[in-house]
């Protein structure tokens, strides 16, 4: 979609892109500021959990990118 003719396709795609990134970094901070401030004991018997969900969903999410890449380099 993004090398297609149409450049407003990419415009939008990138700006999707841009919003998540920065949605991403939002929400990051808000958590980072509820730890500073309050230091929560349940926020902090949880990290290891939570920290072993999101490694295993980044390693799930990153194994249809690992596919197109490897299809990619014996495409070639």
């Amino acid at each position: 979609m993004l090398l297609g003719p149409g450049g407003q396709n990419a415009d939008r795609w990138v700006r999707f892109i841009a919003v998540e990134v920065a949605l991403t970094f939002f929400t990051f901070s808000i958590t980072a500021l509820i730890w500073a401030i309050a230091t929560p004991r349940w926020l902090e018997s949880a990290l290891p959990r939570v920290t072993r969900n999101v490694v295993l969903a980044l390693g799930i999410g990153f194994i249809p990118v690992a596919i197109a890449g490897l299809w990619a380099l014996f495409l070639v």
